[in-house]
């Protein structure tokens, strides 16, 4: 995936050093193909058919179901690997009353960790959350009550947000513009990092992801602090 040189997998997505991670960790090889899935864009919201059509060896589900809770089975796939509780964990400071969330919380949530170290923070007033502060935003995202995603690109809102929403583990979408972008996150979303006056920040620097998902910050320059 990729040209192999400048960006893709192994040199801007999972398989990348460091990560080293194989093809089939994720995927499953198909029968009738030297590839995982002849077809392209055969993914369809309707059908269901994630799984099948990305020949995935563990469960990642999308479309997330409008009316499900969060569940980490439904995140099985980037679990296996990723350790739930430092993605989406709140220390007892955090705040857990977004209005997007899940009311009451799904049983058992929010995990309880002693500090929150994911880059995806907020913990400034002056950052862009809605006062919800401080605040894990993974958590706020994928404990998100409403369907926010148009996950096969036909122009409906089918699911709520799920990891691949933002994330691109064969590192192509994350580099389409020709910048390499933070932890594998798509390039129309353009995460930038810097520190101002205020702290150290994360930027949403581009809208156009706003194409595919219905989003809460229609504006260019949205930080989040982490001091």
């Amino acid at each position: 995936v990729g040209d192999g040189v400048q960006y893709g997998f192994a040199v801007t997505g999972h398989g990348r050093d460091g990560i080293n991670i194989s093809c089939k960790v994720c995927h499953l090889q198909a029968p009738e193909s030297v590839h995982f899935d002849g077809i392209a864009q055969s993914y369809d919201a309707e059908k269901d058919n994630y799984l099948r059509t990305r020949w995935l060896s563990m469960p990642l589900q999308v479309p997330v179901p409008f009316d499900s809770t969060y569940d980490r089975q439904q995140f099985g796939l980037c679990y296996a690997c990723h350790n739930e509780a430092r993605l989406v964990g709140l220390a007892p400071d955090y705040s857990n009353g977004l209005f997007t969330h899940s009311s009451p919380p799904p049983a058992g949530y929010p995990l309880p960790v002693d500090a929150v170290t994911t880059r995806f923070r907020n913990e400034r007033k002056e950052g862009f959350n809605f006062s919800n502060i401080p605040a894990n935003i993974h958590w706020d995202h994928l404990d998100m009550n409403w369907r926010a995603w148009d996950s096969d690109g036909d122009g409906t809102l089918d699911s709520k947000p799920s990891c691949v929403t933002c994330h691109d583990p064969h590192g192509v979408k994350s580099t389409a513009d020709g910048i390499n972008y933070p932890a594998m996150t798509y390039a129309d979303i353009g995460i930038v990092y810097g520190q101002d006056d205020i702290g150290t920040y994360g930027e949403v620097s581009k809208t156009t992801y706003n194409e595919r998902c219905n989003s809460c910050h229609l504006a260019v320059g949205i930080r989040y602090y982490r001091p």
